[in-house]
């Protein structure tokens, strides 16, 4: 007989990452049984096809048959559906959720008793069950804020991690989302910003990887930008300081600067393919390079580099860029410095 952790699981959402989840308890036999709401009907009906999950719930009464509920929504879905369940909650239901906002402060929120905020750092640019994996969270971490008094609670939730190959990490919930505003949330939302500037149809898998964040759902990013405002416009102002400093001094800029940056947050740099570089591109790789690399600038990086997921990793890896001959970027850059400081300043 299997040992399970959880007896009768519920996933509410099954996108990427409560469809991840799902997948990983099934696959390492974490819950006897498993079901799932979304509003999705193909994605409820996929994860039945692959015999992921045994069925479809309903958020009603019912609900207190579960021992562990999963909430995997947007952020600005979090007030309806714990309204809905909260009436119905018992204490052996435990309930835990995989949002990128751990303060829930902004979200007025009726919390149950046996609640834990729960982070997982993994993720995908895309969106939907069919873009979830078992193995998403393998040698991510995982962490849990403000759980203090579930220590039975937070001991099922490490063995379900550990049992995932994941890594248990412990925040305060503020600092939590001061952290992943710098690491996380501001790359994606400079990403956004300058995306309309970005080089079309990249045949090269290295710059396609650079440049992925684009490709990010803005539905879902809206609902963190939103609640973590204060955190990510502080950093912001940083960067954007860095930035302007960069476009005063554009024709001496410090490539050697950049090398050591890449150094010190462990940035391999690959020779890039000249032909994908000085041509018709040049302008827009190049201003997403001075994004990234004036980002690595905001001091408190240093400290926390430890919580930067794949995200921040694809994000900042433009800083190769330093790694090409500095004479023939100068080169390109007096020949195209019109083009952009245009682009600067449509985003200043």
């Amino acid at each position: 007989m299997n040992n399970f952790i959880f007896k009768k699981t519920l996933v509410i959402g099954l996108g990427v990452m409560g469809g991840s989840l799902a997948k990983a308890l099934k696959k390492y036999d974490l819950s006897h049984e498993i079901f799932a709401f979304d509003e999705d009907y193909l994605a409820i009906e996929s994860a039945k096809k692959q015999k992921i999950i045994d069925g479809f719930a309903l958020l009603d009464e019912a609900i207190n048959e579960f021992d562990l509920i999963v909430i995997a929504t947007p952020l600005s879905s979090y007030q309806q559906i714990f309204k809905k369940i909260f009436p119905f909650l018992n204490q052996k239901n435990l309930v835990i959720d995989l949002g990128s906002i751990k303060d829930f402060s902004r979200l007025s929120l009726k919390l149950p008793t046996n609640f834990i905020a729960c982070h997982p750092i993994a993720g995908s640019h895309q969106s939907g069950f069919e873009f979830s994996s078992a193995e998403l969270f393998a040698n991510k971490k995982f962490v849990i804020c403000n759980a203090k008094n579930l220590t039975a609670d937070v001991k099922k939730i490490q063995e379900m991690v550990n049992k995932i190959a994941g890594e248990i990490d412990f925040l305060e919930a503020k600092k939590h989302d001061e952290i992943f505003a710098l690491t996380s949330h501001l790359p994606q939302f400079l990403s956004f910003l300058s995306k309309e500037f970005s080089p079309k149809n990249l045949d090269d898998i290295f710059l396609q990887q650079c440049f992925r964040l684009d490709q990010s759902s803005g539905d879902i990013w809206s609902d963190i930008f939103k609640f973590n405002e204060k955190n990510i416009e502080k950093y912001y102002e940083e960067f954007f300081i860095n930035l302007s400093e960069s476009f005063e001094n554009l024709t001496s800029f410090n490539y050697d600067y950049c090398n050591q940056l890449a150094v010190n947050y462990e940035i391999p740099l690959p020779n890039l393919i000249e032909q994908n570089i000085f041509n018709d591109n040049f302008s827009s790789i190049f201003f997403r390079f001075l994004i990234v690399a004036n980002y690595l600038k905001i001091n408190d990086l240093k400290n926390n580099f430890q919580y930067c997921g794949s995200g921040f990793r694809d994000f900042t890896s433009l800083i190769a860029f330093c790694n090409l001959d500095a004479e023939k970027i100068k080169f390109f850059v007096k020949k195209d410095l019109i083009k952009i400081q245009k682009f600067y300043q449509a985003i200043s």
